[in-house]
């Protein structure tokens, strides 16, 4: 697989305002706080354009990009893959004039503010382009993958969108196409981490596939029943596990190849009776945390049997491990 690293100063713009608005739970608050620092309090003009932008986004769901009202990642792709001189005119045609309009309006409010910081964003960025292509050799990663989960999907080339973050942050996603995913990087030097959630995103990519039939291949669970689980949205929980079995928190291929990124206070936490060390964090981080050391320990047990994943076996896994992690909530 061939790794294609980016960097879009459209694609950071529309990052840098859509946190700001935060109109969904995966906005970054912490990011604008630091923002502000940096670039000052919000006027009244700004604070008006991120009210009308947050009504405009929070019409379109935050999901696979294939119904009708799930266009908000289909947005991101655009300003991911879009040519500068045609984006308006692709906007207008994907969400009408008047939606178009509204995100368009708040990039030009924005865009001073962000050119106060974009310049030594970019430097950073760039320095961590040259990091991840010294750093990620591909080491045979694809190939354990397509053992374990055969019917996965393995782009032969992934482009890679580096973006901002702050301080020692480290973010992705893996929502915009099946050969692109996003890395939030320019506040760490921990090379570790960064190829961890590199991995872990574009695990993410190939697993797609197997989201909905790791969830349907256990009865315990209701998609209803974690709504909770995380505050601001609804998130399925399997669709994670069976990444963080590989990378995120204590995933085997983590362990294996980027041992340095994880820390202290995740090596604490495992599912065979440790307890929780933290409690003022979300407790769907230390969910994840919790399920990829059963998840990954399976995976690596179904490895060095030269087998592959039991659908229904990883399933009821990650059920047990979410009740079991309830109980351990329950106590605190």
């Amino acid at each position: 697989m061939q790794l294609d690293f980016k960097i879009s100063k459209q694609l950071n713009l529309f990052q840098f305002v859509n946190n700001f608005s935060g109109w969904h739970f995966s906005c970054r608050k912490q990011y604008v706080d630091e923002w502000i620092k940096a670039t000052g309090h919000l006027n009244k003009i700004e604070q008006e354009a991120l009210n009308q932008l947050s009504k405009v986004l929070s019409k379109y769901g935050f999901g696979n990009g294939k119904a009708k009202n799930d266009k908000y990642v289909n947005v991101y792709e655009l300003f991911a893959v879009a040519d500068a001189n045609t984006l308006k005119k692709e906007l207008d045609a994907f969400l009408g004039i008047d939606d178009s309009e509204n995100i368009t309006k708040s990039i030009r409010i924005f865009s001073s503010r962000f050119a106060k910081i974009w310049g030594g964003e970019e430097i950073k960025l760039r320095k961590e382009v040259k990091t991840l292509e010294n750093k990620n050799i591909e080491h045979g990663i694809i190939e354990t993958i397509k053992k374990l989960f055969p019917e996965c999907n393995a782009p032969e080339k992934v482009e890679v969108y580096l973006q901002m973050s702050i301080n020692d942050k480290v973010g992705g996603g893996a929502n915009i196409g099946l050969d692109r995913i996003t890395l939030e990087c320019s506040g760490t030097k921990n090379e570790d981490v960064m190829s961890d959630v590199m991995w872990h995103e574009i695990t993410h990519i190939m697993l797609k596939p197997y989201n909905e039939k790791v969830f349907e291949s256990q009865n315990k669970f209701k998609l209803e029943d974690f709504n909770t689980i995380r505050k601001g949205g609804y998130y399925n929980p399997f669709s994670e596990a069976i990444v963080y079995g590989f990378f995120g928190g204590l995933g085997f291929l983590n362990r294996k190849y980027f041992p340095h990124s994880i820390s202290q206070s995740v090596s604490k936490i495992a599912s065979d009776g440790y307890e929780l060390v933290k409690t003022d964090i979300d407790p769907w981080k230390w969910l994840l945390t919790f399920l990829s050391e059963r998840v990954g320990k399976y995976y690596d047990q179904v490895l060095r049997s030269n087998e592959q994943v039991d659908l229904k076996t990883l399933g009821n896994l990650v059920a047990s491990g979410i009740e079991d992690f309830k109980k351990l909530i329950a106590k605190k």
